[in-house]
């Protein structure tokens, strides 16, 4: 549901959006598929963080190239400073920024529900509590 807005409002548009579908990048749909086990009782699924991974290590962002990434700059500053937390803190991060970025309604708006279900498989209530346990904490 992110996706197509971000590769709109800071990528290439449909550009952006093909390569992180079909393309070899790092962080990408194609490389996540190829790298992910896959067991019929838990299907994974591609979640936000690795979407903000994408657009910050394999889109060539270039941060300050373009006048309207400024909330992308503060929310990569804002996670860089955060180097020193546990790697699922940091996961639940790059989920906020992300919803922040795309926040036009308050449909895609960064609630604690919304964060632990965009960390989840499935959102079962063990996963669910373990993910608004980590947004707690921070």
């Amino acid at each position: 549901m992110v996706l197509p807005t971000l590769c709109m409002r800071y990528a290439q548009n449909d550009r952006t959006l093909f390569t992180f579908i079909t393309s070899d990048e790092p962080f990408s749909l194609k490389n996540f598929l190829t790298e992910t086990i896959i067991d019929k009782d838990n299907l994974p699924t591609l979640k936000l963080d690795r979407v903000y991974d994408y657009f910050i290590e394999s889109a060539g962002m270039g941060l300050t190239s373009r006048p309207n990434l400024q909330r992308w700059i503060e929310i990569h500053d804002l996670i860089a400073d955060s180097k020193s937390l546990d790697e699922d803190s940091l996961r639940v991060l790059k989920v906020i920024g992300i919803l922040n970025l795309v926040t036009i309604t308050g449909i895609t708006k960064a609630t604690r529900q919304l964060v632990a279900y965009g960390l989840c498989d499935l959102p079962q209530e063990e996963e669910v509590n373990y993910w608004q346990e980590k947004i707690a904490v921070l």
